[in-house]
């Protein structure tokens, strides 16, 4: 019973080392880790307060795991149809905005952490 629990889960994290093959392809992808690498680097420089570094950190993860629903959303969307279609457009749309809103989310929290700890 233990062995199939632990066998069905491991299978699953197969299945995500998979799909973060198909993430790395993302130029997206690629421009987020070179954000996350920033924050990290500004933590090691600046010394935030714990909660400022924690906040960026899990923001920067996040926007890294928006990026990887929203390139599934599209890949699905182009899966559907390769042809333009104006429900296919708004979801992609609405999905790009997920990204979106989450990289204003860190870039507000980084200015004013940054400006909380510096000044």
């Amino acid at each position: 019973m233990i062995l199939k629990f632990f066998k069905k889960h491991f299978i699953s994290y197969l299945n995500a080392l998979r799909g973060f093959k198909y993430l790395i392809k993302e130029t997206n992808f690629w421009v987020e880790v070179i954000i996350f690498l920033v924050v990290l680097f500004t933590i090691i420089l600046i010394k935030p307060s714990i909660l400022w570094g924690i906040l960026w950190l899990v923001l920067a993860i996040l926007l890294i795991s928006a990026e990887a629903f929203n390139t599934g959303i599209e890949s699905l969307c182009d899966f559907v149809s390769n042809e333009h279609h104006s429900h296919i457009a708004i979801i992609k749309d609405l999905s790009a905005l997920g990204v979106l809103l989450v990289a204003i989310a860190l870039f507000i929290s980084y200015i004013v952490g940054i400006y909380a700890t510096l000044i």
